[in-house]
């Protein structure tokens, strides 16, 4: 027949006792009330939340619970069955520190993740390799979906055509102007150079102190020169001498 809850079967024992029934229908359920609190007792002792339950007990625990014919806890035995699936990837049962997954709400075990209890406390939110794995594929078919969508429409692409068409035609039209500028640039200093070609040649370099390399020499006119010439002065000043001492005698 139907198996009672714990707490059915608890309201039946209290009921029959108050009212001091004796049938064997009433003890048996009695009984299986009594079998199955101990049963939740050795439960809580096993430390299957933890995750420090051995797995051989965990089993005998479930093993016994499937031979409850009158009182059953389903709620209890399903998380023990939980506890025997595999978790993590190494998909070994819960046992030992234990992280969670925000993400897919997948439970790891800390060494498997290289997360110890202390980094752990230190994270608001973990999110697994797979989810993280999952969320880039996500983000790059989006963005591979958008090209194609892009490069596919008719509309999509004539629009992306006129922008490329703008974008290059701006760069083009900035190239032009800097190329104008550098002409420009280039004439100008031209022109500077051609005007300094005169005063360029007209310089003379100084002779340096103690240096054998002369100085170009200077062209002169026949003016200048035969009125620095030192000879015919020294001889036109000897015979003005001669006359001013014969007339002194």
């Amino acid at each position: 027949g139907k198996k009672l809850t714990l707490d059915e079967a608890k309201e039946i024992t209290d009921e029959g006792e108050r009212l001091n029934i004796t049938c064997q229908e009433f003890k048996a359920i009695r009984n299986a009330l009594r079998t199955t609190r101990g049963w939740l007792t050795r439960v809580k002792k096993c430390g299957a939340e933890s995750g420090d339950a051995a797995l051989a007990s965990i089993k005998d625990l479930i093993n016994e619970h499937n031979t409850f014919k009158i009182v059953t806890v389903d709620e209890e035995a399903e998380k023990l069955q939980q506890s025997m699936c595999g978790y993590c990837i190494c998909r070994l049962p819960y046992e030992g520190f234990m992280i969670g997954c925000d993400g897919c709400e997948e439970w790891y075990h800390g060494p498997c993740v290289g997360m110890t209890e202390e980094q752990a406390a230190k994270f608001d939110k973990y999110v697994c390799v797979r989810c993280s794995t999952l969320r880039i594929l996500k983000e790059n078919t989006a963005t591979v979906a958008t090209t194609l969508k892009k490069w596919t429409s008719a509309k999509n692409l004539a629009r992306a055509r006129t922008l490329d068409s703008q974008r290059y035609g701006r760069k083009f039209r900035q190239c032009e102007r800097d190329i104008a500028k550098s002409k420009e640039t280039i004439a100008k200093y031209e022109g500077m150079r051609k005007g300094h070609v005169g005063y360029d040649a007209a310089i003379v370099p100084p002779v340096l102190s103690g240096s054998t390399v002369a100085a170009p020499e200077q062209p002169q006119s026949n003016d200048v020169v035969s009125a620095s010439a030192p000879a015919n002065t020294t001889a036109s000043a000897e015979p003005v001498v001669a006359k001013s001492e014969k007339g002194s005698f």
